[in-house]
């Protein structure tokens, strides 16, 4: 068996999501595989707290939480001020991880915003890298230099078809790694007491969302669609999740507008750490983000044998076949949406026959186990080097 390899995964402060979240599940499984990660971060964020509370090693390193391109909430370009000083702190962050990039076998970028830092800091050290993609980048200067950080990468891993489709070529030794899912953990079955009540207020068929509330998301079309459902169905929409990169106003004026629309039969939750239970209470869930990179929670919903909807664009159709495993609606298309919701809601026997076979797809083709197997394997060849 080859020597253990120890390897720097890096990631800015920041809260944690899909991709954190399966960062977190391959630190332990990775180590009892022979890749040891340590995470290199400053000391602050939901990420940082979470792994330390795990006990799983760690290392201070002032890497930023660098700006893109465009401000995220109003799409307006930085100005040349503003892209001076995030250059600036390339610069500074770079340095700061040559410095720690030294006591390791590899560094492992694992956010979007790490990327330059880490290829340009591996360079001075001459160590291996890799790089995590799992956004899918609006064309433009932040998807040039992304192209560029996989060119120079030792690796890039992304997390679907769609996603590495964005490289459009310009990447080198790319592997398509689509994110597993604990099919014992999400599984089919009744939810414990209570939760279907703080979900929704009354019975009828629940419609549920979950991840960041962005506007990228879709999460106002669904509100939307949700207006157009026959009244008779009784079909009520649970929002589970928080403000990522939106403002915390965006989401205040999201559900004002659902409580204007939609009134008791809609219900914002938050942010919830029992997504099995909560999967096992509702009996849709919907994803309508017009060009999502993967789809974690569908992934979670359909190992728990729910059925689902997603859109046609981004990285859910590599995984949910229209039909047979969930349904696939345009992006953005509200009465589109409507009518997959309304016939979902109208026939139960459908809603199961759906999720019965996404289920068997989970479990063959997508449990967890396998992907720590796959992920051990390609770091550390690359870290081996």
């Amino acid at each position: 068996m080859p020597d253990d390899v120890d390897v720097l995964v890096i990631s800015p402060p920041t809260s944690v999501w899909g991709a954190q979240l399966r960062l977190l599940d391959y630190a332990p499984a990775l180590a009892e595989r022979g890749v040891r990660l340590t995470l290199g971060s400053l000391p602050d964020g939901a990420l940082y707290e979470t792994w330390v509370d795990r006990d799983h090693p760690y290392r201070a390193v002032s890497v930023p939480f660098l700006e893109g391109f465009r401000d995220e909430v109003t799409g307006r370009r930085l100005s040349p001020r503003q892209l001076l000083v995030t250059a600036t702190r390339v610069a500074r962050g770079a340095t700061a991880l040559w410095r720690a990039a030294g006591d390791f076998d590899a560094i492992w970028s694992f956010a979007l915003r790490t990327h330059p830092l880490a290829v340009a800091a591996a360079r001075m050290r001459r160590v291996p890298v890799a790089i995590e993609i799992v956004d899918i980048v609006r064309p433009g200067g932040g998807r040039r230099l992304l192209q560029r950080c996989a060119a120079s990468a030792d690796l890039t891993i992304v997390n679907s078809e769609a996603t590495g489709a964005t490289l459009e070529g310009r990447g080198r030794n790319v592997e398509v790694i689509r994110p597993g899912v604990d099919t014992h953990r999400f599984r089919p079955g009744p939810p414990p007491a209570g939760v279907r009540e703080q979900l929704a207020e009354g019975g009828g068929v629940l419609v549920g969302i979950a991840g960041r509330i962005d506007p990228m998301k879709g999460i106002d079309v669904l509100v939307d669609a949700m207006a157009l459902v026959p009244t008779d169905l009784d079909v009520r929409l649970v929002v589970v999740g928080d403000v990522g990169v939106a403002t915390s106003g965006y989401a205040r004026q999201l559900e004002a507008r659902a409580g204007e629309l939609l009134g008791s039969r809609a219900r914002f939750v938050g942010r919830r750490d029992d997504m099995p239970d909560v999967l096992r209470a509702i009996d849709i869930l919907v994803n309508c983000s017009p060009a999502e990179p993967f789809g974690r929670s569908v992934l979670e919903a359909q190992a728990t044998g729910l059925a689902v909807i997603g859109t046609r664009q981004g990285g859910i159709p590599e995984f949910v076949a229209d039909g047979e495993t969930g349904l696939l609606v345009e992006p953005g298309d509200v009465t589109q949406l409507a009518a997959a919701i309304a016939d979902l809601a109208a026939h139960r026997c459908v809603r199961e026959r759906l999720g019965t076979a996404a289920r068997t797809q989970a479990v063959e083709c997508f449990d967890i186990k396998g992907r720590y197997d796959v992920v051990a394997d390609v770091i550390g060849r690359v870290a081996r080097r």
